[in-house]
């Protein structure tokens, strides 16, 4: 191989590499941007726990954000993912902002013999 086959085989390498770099990169901003596309799901009586797999149902894929709100009667309990339970009381709505599509799932609960309404929308 001649000296200018040597480095046009080396200019060939860099350009592939940087163009996979740059590919990861708009992978990561388009993680990051929402889209703007809103997400209105039905309503959800809740008796027991529920479970809303985003990735294996509708919209079948993460979220950026979701405000719930408990339609009554009775206390809520909201957990996005691996997190911490919060408690959303009757008639109130609570915020999920992650910054970036990283909400997979939602797990929605009541107390033993209560039911409250679950009104979600969400941001892809």
């Amino acid at each position: 191989m001649t000296e200018e086959e040597k480095i046009a085989s080396a200019g060939v390498g860099i350009l592939a590499l940087i163009n996979k770099k740059l590919k990861q990169i708009l992978e990561l901003e388009q993680q990051q941007i929402p889209e703007g596309v809103p997400v209105d799901f039905p309503d959800v009586t809740v008796t027991e726990t529920t479970l809303i797999d985003l990735l294996n149902d509708r919209p079948y894929r993460p979220l950026f954000r979701i405000n719930v709100y408990n339609g009554g009667p009775n206390n809520l309990y909201v957990k996005v993912n691996d997190s911490e339970e919060i408690k959303v009381k009757p008639y109130r709505t609570i915020s999920f902002d992650y910054h970036k599509a990283t909400i997979k799932k939602i797990q929605l609960r009541v107390e033993v013999g209560e039911t409250a309404t679950a009104d979600i929308v969400g941001l892809y």
